[in-house]
């Protein structure tokens, strides 16, 4: 998947999906898929990896979009 745009302050990643910010990815960064979506008070979340920045953590599902397979 990838960040949708999310703005200058970028998408925060949380410890989980109702804990602290642990960093946060910046608009077109792609992760990947942990686990989920697992819905908290009516928001889903997932858990992603970004590889490229070491960063592992819940996102909300609505700042993620599906990659396009290539032709």
């Amino acid at each position: 998947m990838r960040v949708a745009s999310v703005g200058a302050a970028g998408l925060r990643v949380r410890y989980a999906p109702d804990g602290p910010v642990v960093g946060h990815l910046e608009s077109g960064e792609t992760v990947l898929v942990l686990e989920g979506p697992v819905q908290v008070d009516g928001t889903l979340w997932y858990r992603v990896m970004a590889s490229r920045l070491y960063l592992e953590g819940w996102v909300s599902a609505e700042y993620l979009v599906a990659l396009t397979p290539s032709p």
